[in-house]
């Protein structure tokens, strides 16, 4: 039998990262008031941040009226410096509220509710089931740099990415394990009564956490290493004009065009020219990661006006053996 408990959801990278961990009891309680100390520092900060930025201007409005008067100068030491702005708290941790925690080995049951006279409450009878991953993997989420926002998947360790002529891609590495699709389904979509239909024998791959940022990602070239790259941070840029482009570039926090801003993405940039390769994901002792074996076909695509040309040929050979043979006649014709 069991009661009810307060718990909450902690989210380290931000709510709208997706990736949580739940917290039972006191430690909800706890971070949650965390959290909302946080947040209080914050808003204080901010506060205090506006108060000194208001002094520094009135500084700095003093000191150009000085050099005005008197023609003083002032070193770039001299002068004040800016206050820093406060930067929120990025995790995030829901309210705790109090429910039962079901944590049950792999199997079929039914739970119900019951009075404090132990007597079953009408209408709480359910199934139950709880089911485990088939395998774990490690997936990839691929950014091609034409197409930014239209990432694409790779879970499978035998899928094969085929790439047209020269191409730049960041990718991302998640731990990630697969799961049948009717249940998967049935678990995050219980509102949908449809939901994994005719899925009873599919599997899906399930993206659950991204591998630390000290992984690297190897690319070989028959069975060799021929490249190796690591995780850095970069930032989407608005080109101008009407043009509604961008340009993705690396993310320096220390430069000032980046003051205040957030990276836009993390990942792993790859530069392969045309050719076949294969690439892994490798932990910071160099370790193999298993399941991020994946093989890449880069190809040269021959371009539209050649092929254009090539249907032509038939026709351009007719078109020869036609013009010969009517000269062919004429001369016999004026030989005659």
């Amino acid at each position: 039998m069991l009661e009810r408990q307060p718990y909450a959801h902690f989210y380290p990278d931000g709510f709208y990262a997706g990736v949580s961990e739940i917290l039972v009891g006191d430690a909800a309680e706890k971070k949650f008031q965390e959290y909302r100390d946080a947040i209080e520092g914050y808003w204080q900060a901010v506060n205090d941040y506006r108060q000194a930025y208001a002094e520094y201007e009135q500084r700095m409005a003093e000191i150009l009226e000085e050099v005005s008067q008197t023609g003083k100068t002032y070193t770039e030491d001299e002068l004040p410096k800016p206050p820093e702005q406060p930067s929120p708290p990025i995790w995030y941790v829901t309210e705790a509220t109090e429910a039962f925690i079901v944590n049950l080995p792999v199997g079929e049951y039914v739970i119900r509710t019951i009075d404090d006279q132990g007597r079953a409450v009408d209408g709480t009878e359910k199934k139950l089931k709880v089911f485990d991953k088939r395998r774990t993997g490690v997936g990839y989420q691929i950014i091609p740099e034409s197409k930014w926002t239209r990432p694409v998947q790779s879970d499978d360790a035998s899928q094969i990415l085929y790439l047209e002529g020269t191409r730049t891609m960041y990718l991302k590495a998640f731990r990630e394990s697969e799961y049948n699709q009717h249940d998967y389904l049935k678990m995050t979509s219980l509102e949908q009564p449809l939901a994994g239909a005719g899925a009873t024998s599919a599997y899906m791959w399930v993206h659950e956490t991204e591998v630390p940022n000290d992984t690297k990602v190897q690319i070989l070239q028959g069975g060799k290493v021929v490249m190796e790259a690591e995780y850095k941070p970069y930032y989407v840029k608005q080109t101008p004009g009407y043009a509604l482009g961008y340009e993705i570039v690396e993310f320096d926090p220390e430069a000032d065009e980046f003051a205040g801003r957030r990276p836009s993405f993390e990942a792993v940039k790859l530069e392969l020219e045309p050719g076949t390769y294969e690439i892994r994901a490798v932990d910071s002792s160099g370790r193999v990661l298993e399941g991020s074996v994946r093989d890449i076909r880069s190809v040269n695509v021959v371009p539209m006006w050649q092929l254009y040309v090539l249907s032509l040929l038939p026709l351009l050979v007719g078109l020869v053996v036609v013009v010969r043979r009517r000269r062919t006649r004429v001369v016999k014709s004026v030989t005659a």
